[in-house]
């Protein structure tokens, strides 16, 4: 989920080149219908921390995790304080600060899913 036409299509390439299936969305409204419509369920939700509308990242996690509490979720910002690497944020969600690299973004994914396995 990322508003950004440019950023969203870059992250979902980056995404598909490290071999996940992506369904790429522009708003966190789009995000909540695009999970009703999956099936399966999605492995992960990867969001931006500020988004138009009435939700935030943070938000959208906790909107979706009442309907699907077992879904891994990352964020990222661009208004990060670390330059690299994840850090967690308030509640608990990793937020992978941007811009990042393909293999920052493969190492966030990767350990948010298997953080998730362990749990």
């Amino acid at each position: 989920m990322e508003d950004d036409p440019a950023g969203r299509e870059g992250i979902a390439r980056l995404l598909g080149g490290l071999g996940y299936g992506v369904t790429a969305v522009a708003s966190a409204e789009e995000a909540m219908e695009a999970l009703e419509r999956c099936r399966p369920v999605p492995s992960l939700l990867l969001a931006d921390v500020i988004l138009p509308g009435g939700l935030d990242g943070a938000r959208l996690v906790a909107e979706v995790r009442r309907r699907i509490p077992s879904l891994p979720a990352l964020l990222m910002s661009g208004y990060a304080a670390q330059p690299h690497g994840t850090t967690l944020c308030e509640n608990g969600i990793r937020l992978l600060p941007k811009p990042f690299r393909k293999a920052e973004l493969a190492q966030a994914v990767a350990e948010e899913l298997r953080t998730a396995r362990v749990a």
